[in-house]
């Protein structure tokens, strides 16, 4: 009787940034929450004779070939082989890794974070080991510094806990949770960005200009702090115009486009109470406050505008 394969699998959601992002970076606080409908998923079907070499299988990213044919800084094979050294294991399991993601990459989405996090969490299980939150994050920010350059860590620790956080670099995340009548619209410009290439621009500029924009990161982050009690009392109006100004101080940092302009615009027009951009910018995603009564109207006005898709999400858990 043929035994079946063994199977050992590891998953995480994108993540939003709400407030402060590229301010973050410097020190000011932000606020994102866990995009538990758009995930990253790892499988292990683990070969019976575990010195075969660990295959790896990722359509979405058109990687396929072993591990040990992979350069050590390919995003892939640096997440096994840091996986690998946080949990001392010695040698790559055998059989094939399959790695899936419904989260569009350099979207600003949290995409590289979660595939980094859904790899930990299968070679974890793989060899029956506990991955706490915090040391799927730390594995996920090695791999981030490689790729990303200097970022703040934000989308590992959201992703790696799953949960609405207010984060500042170097401190502990704080828990936030916010109304359930709160809902977000969140869409896709359908250009991509570079976090990398977005951090180091407004790097320079700071450089250039340390006053001016050490003001705007922290006008950012002023906004940020504001926006704690509002988000967990549900007052759209008020954090809507907070939303509305955080992409203003974006703009005045270079990071937006002329596309997601045009899509904030457009959700505001169709009702929804506040927008910005999201992530690094250049590029990638746009997001719409909106509540119940507005929510298909502001989708759709944003898919005419010039979105690649539009989706709704609700930005507390189903209870």
């Amino acid at each position: 009787m043929t035994s079946r394969p063994k199977l050992f699998t590891g998953s995480a959601p994108g993540k939003v940034i709400l407030f402060g992002e590229h301010a973050v970076v410097y020190g000011e606080p932000a606020i994102a929450v866990p995009l538990t409908s758009l995930r990253a998923t790892a499988t292990i079907t683990a070969a019976e004779n575990f010195s075969e070499s660990l295959m790896i299988d990722a359509p979405g990213i058109a990687v396929q070939g072993r591990l040990d044919q992979l350069a050590p800084d390919d995003p892939l094979a640096a997440a096994i082989l840091e996986t690998m050294r946080v949990l001392n294991i010695y040698a790559a399991p055998g059989g094939t890794m399959c790695i899936q993601s419904t989260l569009p990459a350099a979207a600003g989405l949290g995409s590289s974070a979660a595939i980094t996090i859904a790899i930990a969490r299968a070679l974890a299980d793989c060899i029956g080991a506990e991955l706490h939150a915090n040391s799927a994050a730390q594995i996920a920010s090695a791999v981030e510094h490689i790729h990303h350059g200097n970022s703040s860590g934000i989308d590992p620790t959201v992703i790696a806990h799953n949960s609405t956080l207010y984060f500042t670099k170097h401190k502990d995340p704080e828990l936030i949770s916010p109304h359930s009548s709160l809902k977000l619209v969140i869409a896709h410009s359908g250009t991509t960005g570079s976090t990398r290439a977005a951090v180091n621009a407004v790097r320079l500029l700071h450089n250039d200009n340390p006053a001016r924009y050490s003001h705007i990161f922290a006008e950012i982050g002023a906004l940020t702090a504001s926006a704690r009690q509002p988000l967990s009392t549900g007052q759209h109006a008020q954090l809507g115009q907070m939303l509305n100004a955080n992409h203003k101080l974006l703009q005045a940092i270079g990071v937006s486009t002329q596309l997601l302009d045009i899509l904030c615009a457009a959700a505001l027009q169709a009702g929804a109470y506040g927008a910005k951009l999201t992530g690094a910018g250049t590029g990638g995603c746009m997001i719409a406050l909106v509540d119940a009564s507005c929510a298909l109207n502001v989708q759709t006005a944003l898919v005419t505008a010039g979105a690649k898709f539009a989706s709704i999400t609700a930005l507390a858990p189903a209870s």
